[in-house]
């Protein structure tokens, strides 16, 4: 029971998470589109418009995370190669996987913001390209970091 519940959570989490920062990042996305119709620059524009769909698949790596904790999970507790093994779900390895479901999230909603912010600023401002890199890159990593402690965990 408690294998399915922490398997669920860390999809889930990371995909809310990604479903409220597509919104938020879209709307920076619109603002920063009407700074450029301004401008009327065209190869900043494209730049600007690959950088949007790089970050919205980011953004959706988060859940690629949350669906590969959510495997380990499952195999280790015995619920996807059989024998399930209740004794596997002890309360810290719950808590783990439910602690790093939450920080994917917080991690998932704080990349869209930080990359929305900064979307309208490489708006205003194009040669800033790698300040948006850094402030996705962290949260990334962040997330990047739960993963690999979740699967210490585990093994």
């Amino acid at each position: 029971m408690w294998a399915i519940i922490c398997a669920a959570s860390v999809i889930l989490f990371p995909l809310i998470g990604m479903l409220i920062g597509s919104k938020k990042l879209n709307l920076s996305y619109q603002a920063g589109k009407m700074i450029f119709q301004e401008k009327k620059d065209e190869d900043a524009e494209k730049q600007y418009d690959s950088q949007y769909k790089m970050i919205r698949a980011l953004l959706g790596s988060q859940t690629a995370y949350g669906i590969a904790e959510a495997l380990l999970i499952l195999i280790k507790s015995g619920m996807i190669k059989g024998g399930y093994q209740p004794a596997f779900m002890t309360t810290s390895r719950i808590c783990a996987a439910l602690a790093a479901a939450l920080i994917s999230l917080i991690m998932t909603l704080l990349m869209a913001e930080k990359a929305g912010k900064t979307l309208i600023g490489l708006a205003s401002h194009p040669e800033n390209l790698s300040g948006l890199m850094n402030s996705v890159t962290g949260s990334q990593m962040v997330t990047i970091a739960c993963v690999v402690v979740l699967a210490l965990l585990y093994l």
